[in-house]
Formats: structure tokens, sequence, C-alpha cells
């Protein structure tokens, strides 16, 4: 509140300077920057990058090559399809920071494009971001009513990351706790992806059903730019990724005198963590595995970019930038299925510029290598039909067939969820992340049941 009442104030003083002319509100350099908006969204319809990239401050303009700003449109493309019409810019400011907002339709969808302007006038940020009527509302099986939330903090030095653990308004004697671990890459603990939040979605479903809920933000996304300047993206493991953290929300909600059994639950990459730790931890009553991956990420990817390929034949601008890559890709994928141990190859000759110890703990990872350990557990598969990033083909059906003799372990389909458990309809494209949606209601109630039964024994 403290905060919120110095902002407002500020915001006040600001406005009122604004009115002397020390800071250009409403002035001839609103209006340049009001041109400058119209000339980039003219250049950005008409792809012309050489007209573009001189709108940039200079240290960026040195970073964004013509080239570059291309292949970014072009993977704009690959996810929305052809552009079809700019609406007209709103324009808001604070302090030095002038933004400018325009509405962007494509074949395949509706988002934002947010430009963000100095004071000089010059381009600091260009960024598409969803329509705000497709942001993010909480779901129809869950309120906040139903919830009480407290930040918890995981790791150590500077490692730690921010945690939520989610408790039910009225819990029983000894509530069970599931631990969510987000998929691949740098991810907040609501496991945002454009306008869908899995695991907020999550949280409040279970903990609307008696059931707690522990999330975190992954240490890629709180500390990912000191992790690149210490290069620690050619060190780093799955292992420095997700465990530390995961064993310390286990130690913590263990320790919580509200809570009794502890499972864990990863979706894709997260999966991976998920089911070694249970696997080995006897603290871990059980696992969840959603949208299980089978094999190397760098392998999920490469059909991914197959698929979209496939999705996007007819924009040959998008398939010969993202057949570029796939190349490049399978070329590196190919390098990382060949490292052996103490293996020298260069971080940026292997997938997503990821050092050899990743991939090779990876391999140790994969819970088809270690089935029967983790099949002494009770485990709950869980698969979107329509997913095409952990598919029906090349991914559950490899833990269908390992497990499916296992009293121990379950299987859901969900025929019309998509990769995040949210339902659509026909061939699942990424710009249905950029329409809002929850987990499905189903998924929820399937995992509570599954809950209970675990713990009733």
């Amino acid at each position: 509140m403290f905060l919120t009442t110095i902002w407002a104030a500020l915001q006040q003083i600001y406005g009122s300077l604004a009115i002397w002319r020390l800071f250009p509100r409403h002035s001839a350099q609103t209006q340049k920057i009001e041109a400058n908006t119209t000339q980039a969204i003219t250049a950005l319809r008409n792809e012309d990058w050489t007209a573009l990239r001189p709108l940039f401050l200079l240290p960026l303009r040195l970073l964004l090559t013509e080239i570059l700003l291309r292949k970014a449109w072009e993977s704009v493309l690959t996810i929305y399809g052809p552009l079809e019409d700019i609406g007209p810019a709103t324009f808001s400011n604070y302090w030095l920071l002038h933004t400018a907002t325009a509405p962007l339709r494509f074949k395949q969808g509706s988002v934002s494009l947010s430009l963000q302007w100095a004071v000089t006038g010059h381009l600091i940020g260009l960024r598409v971001i969803p329509l705000a009527s497709n942001r993010w509302k909480p779901p129809s099986y869950a309120t906040s009513e139903d919830i009480t939330e407290t930040k918890l903090s995981l790791g150590r030095g500077i490692y730690k990351v921010g945690a939520t653990l989610t408790l039910p308004t009225n819990p029983q004697p000894k509530t069970p706790c599931v631990i969510l671990i987000a998929g691949s890459g740098p991810t907040d603990r609501d496991s945002t992806i454009r306008s869908l939040k899995p695991f907020k979605d999550l949280a409040y479903g279970l903990s609307s059903s008696g059931i707690a809920v522990c999330r975190f933000d992954k240490v890629t996304y709180t500390h990912g730019l000191w992790l690149k300047l210490l290069r620690r993206n050619r060190s780093m493991t799955l292992t420095d990724e997700y465990v530390y953290h995961v064993l310390d929300a286990v130690r913590q909600v263990r320790k919580h005198p509200g809570i009794s059994e502890v499972f864990l639950l990863g979706h894709s990459l997260g999966a991976w963590p998920a089911a070694k730790i249970t696997a080995l931890d006897s603290a871990v009553a059980g696992c969840v595995l959603m949208a299980c991956p089978a094999e190397q990420i760098y392998r999920c990817a490469v059909r991914q970019m197959r698929y979209l390929m496939a999705v996007n034949g007819g924009l040959a601008r998008a398939s010969n930038t993202m057949g570029e890559e796939l190349v490049k890709l399978e070329r590196q994928a190919e390098v990382a299925d060949g490292l052996s141990p103490g293996s020298s190859v260069a971080a940026g000759e292997l997938p997503f510029g990821i050092g050899p110890a990743y991939w090779l703990e990876g391999r140790e990872f994969n819970p088809l290598g270690y089935s029967e350990h983790l099949s002494r557990k009770p485990l709950l598969v869980l698969q979107g039909g329509r997913d095409y990033q952990a598919t029906m083909k090349d991914d559950y059906a490899r833990y269908y067939e390992t497990f499916r003799g296992c009293v121990s372990v379950e299987f859901r389909v969900y025929e019309s969820l998509n990769h995040l458990f949210v339902a659509g309809e026909g061939l699942s494209v990424p710009a249905e992340y950029d329409k809002s949606g929850n987990v499905d209601a189903k998924v929820v109630d399937d995992i509570v049941l599954w809950v209970r039964r675990q713990v009733a024994g």
C-alpha cells in the first residue's frame, strides 16, 4: 500500500512537471513519437527492415540487424499466419517511457503490438503481447475466497527463487500437497505462456478442492541474466535447473504443520525431474506426469518445427526461415546424440547453445530409463489429444507401452486438450495460447480424485 501511494504521488508530480515542459508529455516530442510510431507500423506492414532499423536507439540498432528483424518477424508469422490488418495505435507514458499499442490481426489470431519509445523519440522495445481481452482470468471451478496464499523462498544465495504455497481456506487437520514443476525455458511459478497460466489454474483448482499446492519460479526465470553473464549455459545441468529448488520445496512443505503427504506434478520437461525425484526420495508419495516427453527436448523441438512447417506450409517466407533453423537444429541434435562423458564439444555446436553436461545428465532423467524403480510409487500419466509438443504417438504411446501392466500407474487422455491442457478444436497451433482459457476442469477433478485415493491408501 505504501509503495502504491508513493507511485501515485510520483505520477501526479510527473503530470505537473509536464505543464512546465520539464518532461515532454504533451509536446513536439510527443508528436515526434506519434509520427515515428506511424513510420514503424508502416515499415512493419511493408516488411521494410531498412526503414525500421534506424528508428531504434543506437546501441540496439547495432545489435538488431535487418536479417535479425526479418527472422524475428517471420517467427511471428509462423505462429499466427499472414498479417491481415493493423489497427490504430493508442499511446500512454510513464516518466521517460512512452508506449504505443496497436492491435494486429493475423489469419490465426489477434495480438497487440507494443512499441516502447525513449524520450528522445528512439525505439527501445518492440514486442507482441496478448490482447487485453484475452488475458488470464480465474477458472470457473475456483475462486480466491476458497484459498489462501503464502510466499516462500526456495534455494540458497544468489540462486534463491520465489514460490507460492496455496492452501484451502478451511483445510483438514492434515492436507496433502502437490508441488508443481514447470517445463523447459525461463518459466514463472504460474507457468505463464502468453494468455495462459496453467499452474495458477491448477493451484486454484486443487486448493479449492482441499489440496495444498506449491509452485515456484524457475531459476532460469529469476536469474536468467545472471546465468548468462556467468556463462552458466555451458555447464548447467537439469539438477541445477530443477532439483535443488524442488528438494527445498519438499523440505519446506513437509515442515508445515498442516501438510501431510507430498506429491510432485511435472509438466512437459518438468515431468522428468518430477519422476526422478519421486523414484529416489522416500519423502515423495507419488507423481503426476503431464505431457511428459519420451526423448530429449531437442528431439521434441525437431518434431515441433516439422509440424509447424506443415501447418504453415502456405507461408513460404516463414517456412524458409524455419527450414533453415530446422536444418541447424537437426545437425546439433546429431552432435548431442553422439556425446559421451568427458566430451568437450562447444555449447554453440549443441541445441539451444546449452553445453554437454545438460544433455548427458538428461539421459539419466528420462523416466523410461528407470521405469521399474519409478513404478514402485503411485503414478498418474496425463496427455492432451491435440498436443503437438509432447504427442500421443511419439511420447504418450511409449509411456503407455512401458507402464500399462503396472497396478500403481494410471493413465488419462483428453482428446480435445492441447499441451497446456486447455480445450480447443482442430489442429493445435501456437496462436491458441493467446486466447483466454484455463486448464480443463476434468483434469483438475482427475488429479484431485487420484490424490485422495493415494492418501486414503
